[in-house]
């Protein structure tokens, strides 16, 4: 069974990888939390997309986007949570040059041009679950 967030996962990857940022690994993943308290599990979406310098970007289906870098508390990222993986290149670029700063993200970056179909499987998956 493929996972609703696998081929946005793959859009990013081919779209780093086209601009020389290609991750060392990408991994899309689900975990599973038991809630005790309403005695439900969560079931939540990642994508994390690593380099060997240790940066890495992880994704979450309902938190978003967030820049690891080596020494350096996590960085949520304002985007989108479907943001075009072109919008990520110079997040990419700027982190793994140590140029990277919060006053350098896009004013109102474009969505993902296949972002509405990711959604809705997204959405299924959250009704199902």
């Amino acid at each position: 069974m493929s996972l609703p967030h696998t081929a946005y996962a793959d859009a990013l990857h081919a779209t780093l990888a086209d601009a020389g940022l290609a991750p060392i690994t990408t991994a899309v993943r689900v975990t599973d939390t038991f809630i005790r308290l309403t005695r439900q599990t969560v079931h939540d979406l990642w994508i994390e997309l690593a380099w060997e310098s240790g940066h890495s970007l992880t994704w979450h289906h309902v938190q978003g986007w967030y820049l690891h870098r080596p020494g350096a508390a996590p960085s949520e990222l304002d985007l989108p949570l479907l943001v075009d993986p072109v919008v990520l290149i110079a997040v990419v670029q700027a982190a793994l040059d140590g140029t990277w700063s919060r006053c350098g993200m896009p004013d109102q970056p474009a969505l993902w041009t296949d972002y509405r179909d990711v959604d809705q499987r997204i959405a299924a998956w959250e009704d199902r679950s």
